[in-house]
């Protein structure tokens, strides 16, 4: 039997688990940690601890399961599929401890029942091996241990069951369309194109609170340059998974076809998009040009934000509508001729979106129609209607000018 817990740590979320056998070795030893070993490794023997001045080793957890048997668990337990496993590594924790070495989870507590401490409580850096998560991969994962978990086999810890929570709410962003293309400058680089999640309204804010105070200890034991501050941890992993996600559908969907005959080395808006849609990010982007078009970028998200702050509890929202084969067939010749002909009409609407739950839209020429003083739309009130969608409308061809044609 073992415990299984998730991080996040170094760019992805990293499985890793308890060994309730191994911790039962470890106990029946009666032993402590050996600090004059040099080798990196836990050491054990039943002597006394050695004084608090000394220097701590890095210690390896002494019944954490090895990544080899934790693969083989998973997958025989049909906790997870073959192709979401990533790299193996070791990565450092800071958890709870005494002479005898790491002190057990609660899940692996509660399997062996009150256990005695008379040794101090302290934190003691450790070497965990963990099995990654592959980043375009982990949102399924996490809904597939959610769905067959636990079993009499897998114990699910504290830290798994967040990022359980936190991959639910990632595809309810994804799902809503709460997500925006972007461009970012790490440090010591050049420009990157990403998808990131938008937080920017009093929902989102209010969920992401929610995941920032209810965060276990546990997903906090990471020793990086995070020093266990939650923000930092969730902010990381929502853009991170929020991005690997949405790039991987869009790669599967072959979106990156739509802008093949168009050079990124001339114009630097093809260059961001040739970032967005394919597994290469990085934007190469004119002589010359990064600043301008990181300008173009912010400034473009900046309107988001302004317009996603809402001032009536209704937004302007768009559908396009793919043009449609009709009674064409279903040849694929057929269908390639009529993409490349005129009758290929792809269709805009406009469409008002009232907030919250469930989404309400409809469309702007039933909202003209309208009396121009006050509307009610699914109970709720809209005031100057007219005026409102003319304003919004007034928004987005300030992104983009054809829409005053449309």
């Amino acid at each position: 039997m073992l415990v299984l817990h998730v991080n996040w740590a170094e760019g992805a979320l990293r499985l890793w688990g308890e060994s309730l056998p191994a911790y039962l070795r470890r106990d029946a030893n009666g032993s402590a940690i050996d600090p004059t070993e040099d080798v990196g490794r836990l050491a054990l023997r039943t002597t006394a601890v050695a004084p608090p001045d000394h220097a701590a080793p890095m210690l390896a957890h002494d019944f954490a399961v090895g990544t080899a048997q934790l693969k083989d668990v998973l997958l025989d337990q049909a906790l997870l599929e073959p192709n979401a496993a990533g790299e193996e590594r070791v990565i450092r924790f800071s958890l709870p401890g005494d002479e005898r070495g790491p002190r057990p989870s609660d899940q692996l507590a509660g399997v062996l029942g009150p256990l005695d401490s008379p040794a101090e409580m302290r934190l003691l850096e450790l070497e965990v091996p963990t099995l990654q998560l592959r980043n375009d991969c982990a949102l399924a994962a996490a809904l597939r241990l959610e769905d067959i978990g636990p079993t009499d086999a897998v114990e699910f810890g504290q830290s798994l069951r967040y990022w359980i929570a936190v991959a639910r709410y990632v595809l309810e962003l994804i799902e809503d369309q709460r997500f925006i293309p972007t461009l970012v400058q790490p440090r010591g680089d050049g420009l990157q194109a990403a998808w990131h999640p938008w937080l920017h309204d009093e929902p989102a804010r209010t969920r992401v609170g929610i995941l920032l105070a209810t965060m276990p200890p546990i997903a906090r034991a990471v020793s990086d340059a995070n020093q266990g501050d939650p923000w930092p941890i969730l902010d990381e992993a929502l853009r991170t998974l929020t991005d690997a996600t949405v790039r991987r559908a869009l790669i599967d969907e072959r979106f990156i076809e739509s802008i093949e005959d168009r050079d990124a080395r001339s114009d630097p808006h093809v260059a961001w998009c040739d970032g967005l849609l394919d597994c290469q990010r990085n934007v190469a982007s004119p002589d010359g040009s990064e600043i301008d078009l990181l300008r173009d970028v912010r400034c473009w998200i900046d309107q988001l934000d302004e317009t996603g702050r809402g001032r009536s509890g209704f937004h302007l929202c768009f559908r396009l509508e793919e043009p449609s084969l009709g009674d064409r067939g279903d040849d694929a010749d057929d269908a390639d001729a009529f993409a490349a002909s005129d009758e290929a009409k792809w269709r805009l609407s406009f469409l008002l979106l009232a907030d919250g739950e469930p989404q309400v839209t409809i469309e702007a020429a039933q909202v003209w129609a309208g009396s121009p003083t006050t509307q009610g739309i699914d109970g709720r009130r809209l005031d100057r209607p007219h005026e409102f969608l003319l304003a919004e409308l007034g928004r987005a061809s300030g992104v983009y000018p054809l829409i005053e044609s449309a």
